[in-house]
């Protein structure tokens, strides 16, 4: 699908693999909570997704916190007996315009041309924040923020 989507010349995009899942997303769409989940891609936990990037910290503290934010994940998802969670679309539109909000006066989002920002003048590398807020933000785990499904028994 990627191979398509450069060859129409939609411009930047990112492609994603994973097993059984393929897809590309544009990268005006390309975006996730915390860095962590993004809608479409059901029980994709990545590390250092968008907009968890820094550009004046250690990212290991970052990746700290999504890793205790993946495991609080993984395990509400086998205590509840779910086989599958996807970040819900609103959930993920409201986070990233709050960030994108956040980045409007900050460093690479006062309408200056800056490394951070795609071909539409979009940030989605940096976290526009404190790490410490960024963690202390990831501390809970809000199912309601999640499309779960559950195990069907067959017989």
């Amino acid at each position: 699908m990627g191979s398509a989507l450069k060859q129409a010349g939609s411009g930047a995009w990112r492609e994603i693999l994973y097993p059984s899942c393929a897809g590309d997303v544009p990268s005006h769409l390309y975006s996730s909570s915390f860095g962590l989940t993004t809608s479409g891609f059901p029980n994709f936990l990545m590390r250092v997704g968008p907009n968890s990037g820094l550009g004046h910290n250690l990212i290991i503290f970052m990746i700290e916190a999504q890793v205790n934010d993946a495991l609080r994940t993984l395990r509400d998802l086998c205590s509840s007996r779910k086989k599958c969670l996807d970040v819900r679309r609103d959930v993920l539109r409201e986070f990233n315009d709050l960030i994108q909000k956040s980045l409007t006066d900050a460093l690479g989002g006062s309408g200056c041309r800056s490394w951070y920002r795609d071909h539409n003048s979009r940030n989605a590398t940096i976290w526009p924040g404190y790490t410490w807020k960024f963690r202390q933000l990831m501390r809970r785990f809000n199912r309601a923020d999640y499309e779960m499904e559950s195990f069907r028994l067959s017989r």
